[in-house]
């Protein structure tokens, strides 16, 4: 079932335009998809880390429960140069 419904986020994702802004819980499932795990969350920025290359990425919500399109850009740009 978690494939399933992790493909569906990864098809939104690669979609094009993206929506303005998705949930934060989506952009984890897309994240930890890909090796990221959640390190820190604390107030509105929240900082994922690469379990093999110990790479960071630092994403801001929205709300607290949305993250921005351009950061799910500036992801996509780190996952294919990995």
């Amino acid at each position: 079932m978690f494939l399933m419904n992790i493909k569906k986020i990864i098809v939104k994702f690669q979609s094009k335009p993206l929506p303005g802004t998705v949930s934060f819980d989506d952009f984890l499932k897309y994240a930890s998809y890909y090796g990221f795990v959640l390190v820190r969350s604390k107030g509105s920025h929240n900082m994922l880390k690469n379990k093999k290359t110990n790479q960071l990425f630092v994403v801001p919500t929205v709300s607290g429960t949305k993250v921005k399109a351009v950061y799910v850009i500036e992801f996509k740009k780190i996952i294919n140069e990995e």
